[in-house]
């Protein structure tokens, strides 16, 4: 008992360990102004540096409302009053600091312009229409580097995922007026060659054929000549993962030839060739149970797929069997089973 009084508990430890501010901030602000420049405000970093000196502080004092100005104008506030000013009256020296971060500035235009020109291009133009339609950043939202660069983003994944997934931002600007607390946007997009899919080309295909592979992402839409869309090529990647043949599997385009005839690439991991389960389990209505689980891939001679279930139990024993085809070009398998 005495032993357990005597000792420190560990929160207890932990905050004597603590290194002791050298300063305490007094911010003035609206939420969530005030929580987000605390937490990313410079000053906060220096607080419990140990050598920190008088000399120092001043300096860091003196380069507060740049730091400040910076971080408001991340959320849109380009008129902001800032006043920061360090009372030593106390042994723990006190910044205070007010700041009036004024009218929000807003989206006045927004210029989006594609490279290289596809006025020829019925479809092109279609779907460059579209991604300016979809802009999410449009005249009259408030302005924030977030917002701007989340709609950057959109912008590139909207076009890369159909026909065009060498799409590439150029350049970008956001020219503010911090009189009118206005933002004119501009950007331009280099949509690159559109893409059709080529040839299919398998990697690590060892324990089964390649061909099982190529068939399982045709059915999914992965076809030569077809325009390249990451949509089918994502349904080709989950077909071959839930086949039971591959523990993991890549389908990507290899854009680095001929955009008119793109290779797809199918990466495999393959699954083992058997599988054995077992289990052992009881329960209050029927007792004791054993079960047993094996699966052959490619059965030797058939190249089709065995599974053998076994479950010993006292009310309901069972015993399985299934033999199942690989897929053919159309989508169909062959099988059969057996129950006990």
């Amino acid at each position: 008992m005495a032993l357990a009084l005597l000792g420190t508990p560990p929160a207890r430890a932990q905050a004597t360990n603590a290194p002791a501010p050298r300063f305490d901030i007094e911010l003035q602000a609206p939420e969530p102004l005030r929580a987000f420049l605390l937490r990313h405000a410079e000053l906060q970093r220096f607080r419990e540096l140990p050598d920190l000196d008088a000399s120092e502080l001043d300096r860091l004092v003196a380069q507060a409302p740049a730091d400040l100005r910076n971080l408001l104008g991340t959320q849109g506030f380009f008129s902001s009053l800032i006043r920061v000013r360090v009372d030593r009256s106390s042994a723990l020296p006190q910044v205070h600091i007010d700041i009036e971060p004024g009218p929000p500035t807003q989206v006045a235009s927004v210029d989006i312009r594609f490279e290289p020109a596809t006025a020829g291009d019925a479809q092109a133009v279609a779907w460059q229409q579209t991604a300016r339609n979809q802009w999410s950043l449009v005249p009259g939202e408030r302005f924030t580097q977030a917002s701007w660069d989340d709609a950057k983003s959109q912008l590139l994944r909207s076009l890369s995922a159909q026909r065009y997934p060498m799409t590439q931002l150029l350049d970008s600007r956001a020219d503010i007026d911090p009189a009118a607390q206005q933002a004119h946007l501009g950007l331009r997009v280099d949509i690159g060659a559109p893409v059709r899919l080529g040839e299919l080309r398998v990697e690590g295909a060892e324990r089964y054929p390649p061909e099982q592979a190529m068939t399982l992402a045709r059915l999914a839409g992965v076809v030569p000549g077809a325009d390249y869309d990451l949509a089918t090529l994502q349904a080709a990647q989950q077909r071959l993962a839930e086949s039971g043949y591959y523990s993991a599997a890549f389908v990507y385009v290899d854009t680095a030839g001929d955009p008119d005839a793109a290779p797809v690439v199918l990466q495999l991991r393959e699954a083992q060739l058997q599988k054995l389960v077992l289990g052992v389990g009881a329960s209050t209505d029927s007792g004791p149970r054993l079960s047993l689980e094996h699966t052959h891939h490619r059965v030797p001679g058939l190249h089709w797929r065995s599974t053998v279930k076994l479950r010993a139990e006292r009310d309901t024993p069972l015993a399985e069997g299934e033999l199942r085809s690989p897929r053919d070009e159309g989508g169909w398998y062959w099988t059969v089973g057996a129950l006990a």
